[in-house]
């Protein structure tokens, strides 16, 4: 990935020598279940068609063949073995929480009935970031406490992690199906025109906007109009271009 943005690619292995040959390579590692394997080989297989590396791996052989304290520490094993041994950049969890887990982290927040301790935030940057598997160093029930709380969190990403969030055949037959479409079958004009900014209250409201609705407001405000000749449609609990606040 680097390589193909630097002005001297063929200088890149003196620093970084290459970990495998380029017969081994996976660029593109998929994790997912017994039951959605075929249907993501589908999609590996058109990844190899079109250029990419591609290779799927399901959680039960990651549980068998890799050690870890937990299933997310096999599974982020797993990643840290292609990822140094067979070259991998991107890596899609093939599946919901239920099909592959994520790893929960703890956060001390406000709310209106008081300060909340919350251990279930899910989040799979966890596996993105390589140098530090255990995110829970001090064993407590609050994991991912920033340091000098109790643990160290590599919060820095290796490789590019995203989530396929589907829980069956059907579900991820249309997912796979969406991703082939958007890359195969760009519109030949218009595609580009129009933005969708959405959102739902996370924490607190402004003047009765919704905290989605005034930052995304503001990154769009300073980050993409000044720059950009498209329509923003606006789609928030608090404010909408459709005639009527959504239903919730």
């Amino acid at each position: 990935m680097i390589g193909r943005m630097a002005a001297n690619p063929d200088d890149l292995d003196f620093f970084y020598p290459p970990a495998a040959p380029a017969s081994s390579t996976v660029d593109y590692l998929i994790i997912t279940d017994s039951e959605l394997e075929s249907t993501f080989q589908d999609f590996a297989d058109w990844k190899i068609a079109n250029g990419t590396t591609a290779e799927v791996v399901t959680t039960d052989d990651i549980y068998t063949d890799y050690s870890g304290s937990d299933e997310q520490e096999q599974i982020k094993n797993c990643i840290i073995d292609y990822a140094t041994t067979r070259g991998t950049v991107w890596v899609l969890l093939g599946g919901d929480d239920s099909i592959v887990p994520d790893r929960d982290c703890y956060a001390h927040v406000d709310s209106d009935d008081g300060p909340v301790d919350d251990d279930t935030i899910p989040t799979d940057l966890y596996y993105a970031g390589l140098d530090d598997t255990n995110w829970n160093d001090d064993g407590d029930a609050y994991p991912c406490e920033p340091d000098p709380d109790g643990d160290t969190v590599d919060m820095d990403p290796d490789v590019i992690v995203g989530r396929a969030p589907v829980r069956s055949v059907s579900g991820a037959a249309v997912f796979i199906a969406k991703v082939m479409a958007y890359i195969d079958d760009v519109p030949p004009a218009g595609f580009t025109d129009e933005m969708l900014m959405l959102g739902v209250q996370f924490y607190n409201t402004w003047v009765g906007r919704s905290d989605a609705e005034r930052w995304n407001d503001i990154i769009f405000d300073n980050y993409v109009d000044p720059y950009w000749t498209g329509t923003g449609y606006r789609f928030y609990d608090t404010d909408s271009d459709f005639g009527g606040l959504p239903t919730m």
